[in-house]
């Protein structure tokens, strides 16, 4: 009886001790799964704010790189404009008010009761002098009037004559040329009036 109670308590010892190694095994080794669980995630985490890091470095200079490149295309802008007025204002200045003046004189030399040819030849040549100086600041179209002006005007003075017909010839294309020219120097003027205020606007706002 005495070793039967022996034998009992081998066994329950052997399976306490039992117990005891798989729980710690399940123990150990869940504690080794939690571990790389851990691991894992915090190497996903890791990664994925390294990922979202780069994104929102690459946004930050895309953005900055197409602020600079509106801001490079504003500038252009502004910068063709301001050349735009400037040239207007020379094109106004050195071509169209000198042309004007000039036809404004031949006109007058045809208007009256004789013509005086020198006074002619000299205005022709003035015309023909501001319009090859400055041949481009006028339009394709201004140039096509003044050359067929210069024709006429050049085969009148070879003839030696300002008939009646030939007069109104020619002051039909001094009037054609006069209003291209004024109809041009608006247009150009309306321009520059629009620049300036788009300029003025942005000082305002400034």
């Amino acid at each position: 009886m005495r070793k039967l109670g022996e034998n009992k308590t081998l066994v329950i010892v052997w399976i306490i001790s039992i117990v005891i190694i798989i729980v710690s095994m399940v123990v150990f080794s869940s504690k080794d799964i939690v571990i790389y669980s851990m691991s894992l995630l915090l190497s996903n985490i890791i990664q994925s704010i390294a990922v979202i890091t780069l994104v929102l470095i690459t946004w930050f200079y895309a953005t900055q790189t197409q602020k600079l490149v509106e801001q490079e295309k504003i500038s252009l802008e502004e910068e063709k404009k301001k050349r735009y007025a400037y040239f207007g204002e020379k094109r106004i200045e050195d071509f169209y008010n000198p042309l004007l003046v000039e036809l404004g004189k031949l006109q007058g030399v045809l208007e009256g009761p004789s013509i005086d040819t020198s006074k002619v030849r000299r205005y022709k040549m003035q015309i023909l002098e501001i319009g090859f100086k400055n041949i481009h600041m006028g339009s394709t179209k201004c140039g096509e009037l003044l050359g067929k002006l210069d024709d006429e005007l050049e085969e009148a003075l070879e003839k030696g004559t300002f008939r009646h017909e030939e007069r109104t010839k020619i002051k039909e294309e001094i009037k054609k040329a006069a209003k291209l020219i004024c109809n041009e120097t608006e247009k150009i003027g309306n321009k520059i009036k629009d620049i300036s205020g788009y300029f003025n606007y942005e000082t305002e706002d400034e």
